[in-house]
């Protein structure tokens, strides 16, 4: 990403001993330090790189840009990825699965969105700060397969996740048989399971927040709705078909600049059932490039921060008049996906993880809150019919 007013002293996520390679630290001097350096070191180390062009300077800097601008011209080329639990990953999935896998994942149509939990291995390992100053680089891997998508077996119950039939297993070379998986988590947003397990032990797991408890703490109404109602456009706002949050959202993108930016969160017509997606844009966000996917929308809330979700693409956006250019993608958390049932049940993150508008990790769960309403109208309709009977 192209960063106006771009300054390495204070938007650099990392400390560097010298203008590339691995990150000694984080930056004492990032405004979010001070508050959220145990969240950040859960996020992966990335080499600082200057050989990888942004298409948008093919030649390199213009001449008499210093070296410490470099970051705006070249970009990094590797996924951003962050622990949601001391053992467990997650990631972009369309650009880790292209760099890491790109024939062995068991996938549907384009296999690096999508992805079915198997058992396959690969040799990909990933780099994380060892502490917040004076940090070496820690390694922890191999992982599996990168996932969304998981079998019924692993599910405590499937009642309204959205599900493909997987024709094909690469696991099992000629194998032409198929199984039908549930889906786990939003589209491109996968989890990493390591093949040993080895537990972080510095760092925050990163927390997500839900759809409808971001916009009731911001003073808003939510919309409820289910898998069974919804319509392409809506996305669950009272009166409005959107909502632009303009304090407090953070992005981080491809060369680990952690910039304030605004977000754009909307209900989109979705590849699988209960997609929501934004637009990250604003007077900082200069443009958008190859390899930005993985770069990190935040909301920064009490002390913490809150991952929204992550880029996949690139656009424009109009706000106030105003055309912006703009980084689209994946919201990871709605109250529909994921089913934070199956995170609790498989041990991949407590009940604490993900911060929902009543404090359950089910509530957040859109079918959780529909049977829960149903059975309270049963109820009181029992209730009811036996008071009528009793007065009758």
């Amino acid at each position: 990403m192209f960063v106006n007013d771009y300054n390495p002293l204070y938007d650099d996520v990392f400390l560097y001993s010298g203008f590339t390679g691995y990150p000694v630290g984080l930056n004492p001097n990032h405004p979010l330090y001070n508050t959220c350096k145990d969240y950040l070191l859960s996020y992966s180390s990335r080499p600082r790189v200057y050989d990888v062009l942004n298409p948008n300077y093919p030649s390199g800097p213009p001449e008499s840009v210093p070296q410490s601008q470099y970051p705006n011209y070249y970009n990094n080329q590797s996924s951003l990825s962050w622990f949601i639990s001391p053992t467990v990953l997650q990631s972009c999935m369309h650009f880790s699965n292209s760099t890491y896998y790109p024939s062995d994942s068991p996938g549907y149509g384009n296999a690096v969105f999508i992805a079915k939990k198997s058992g396959l291995t690969a040799p990909n390992y990933y780099s994380f700060l060892s502490g917040p100053t004076d940090a070496s680089i820690v390694n922890y891997g191999p992982f599996y397969n990168m996932y969304n998508y998981v079998r019924p077996s692993d599910l405590y119950d499937t009642i309204g996740l959205p599900y493909l039939y997987f024709t094909g297993s690469a696991e099992v070379p000629g194998s032409v048989t198929g199984a039908t998986y549930y889906q786990v988590s939003a589209f491109d947003v996968g989890i990493l399971d390591q093949v040993t397990p080895v537990g972080r032990t510095v760092g925050i797991p990163i927390y997500d927040i839900s759809i409808p408890n971001m916009i009731e703490t911001l003073g808003y109404t939510f919309n409820y709705y289910t898998l069974n109602n919804q319509s392409p456009g809506y996305c669950g706002f009272v009166n409005i078909n959107a909502y632009t949050i303009k304090d407090n959202i953070w992005v981080r993108d491809s060369q680990d600049r952690m910039v304030p930016a605004y977000v754009y969160i909307f209900f989109a017509d979705p590849i699988t059932s209960g997609q929501w997606s934004f637009k990250t844009f604003g007077p900082r966000i200069g443009y958008g490039y190859n390899h930005d996917s993985s770069s990190t929308v935040f909301w920064y809330n009490n002390n913490k921060i809150y991952k929204l979700g992550h880029v996949n693409t690139v656009g424009t956006h109009t706000d106030d008049g105003t055309l912006y250019n703009c980084l689209i993608g994946i919201l990871h958390s709605s109250h529909i996906v994921p089913t934070n049932r199956y995170f609790i049940d498989k041990n991949i993150f407590g009940i604490t993880h993900m911060q929902n508008t009543n404090g359950s990790t089910l509530g957040a769960y859109g079918p959780d809150i529909n049977s829960m309403v149903n059975g309270l109208s049963a109820c009181i309709s029992n209730a009811l019919t036996t008071l009528s009977s009793i007065w009758s």
